[in-house]
């Protein structure tokens, strides 16, 4: 796991793991649970021990709060190192060989829904 030890040392060389309410630390806290969880695949648990927090749930609203500041200007501003060293790569399910993923199906569906509730 060279993703997990990297980032690891990553958040001790820059203090994301200390107990600070400095925004841009906060924004890179964020995007390092966001990672450690979506790219290296660790539990809640496991990122909050990193981190140096408490419990899971910390972990968990940090997650939530990455999902909401994600497409801020300042969130992208502070976050640009993390983005360009640690990229968050989506993972699509392929459904056949044609293609067309599972991301596709969803847009499709919710396209139809919505022209079903204009219909009504």
């Amino acid at each position: 796991m060279y993703e997990k030890e990297k980032m690891i040392r990553y958040i001790e060389d820059n203090g994301l793991n200390e107990k600070t309410r400095i925004r841009d630390k906060v924004y890179q806290r964020y995007y390092a649970m966001k990672y450690l969880r979506e790219v290296v695949g660790l539990t809640f648990q496991e990122i909050a021990n990193i981190l140096g927090k408490e419990n899971h749930t910390t972990i968990i609203h940090g997650s939530k709060q990455f999902d909401i500041f994600g497409r801020y200007k300042d969130f992208q501003f502070s976050t640009e190192e993390l983005r360009i060293l640690f990229p968050i790569t989506s993972r699509k399910i392929k459904l056949d060989n044609s293609g067309f993923e599972s991301s596709h199906l969803v847009t499709a569906l919710q396209l139809l829904q919505r022209q079903l509730n204009k219909n009504k």
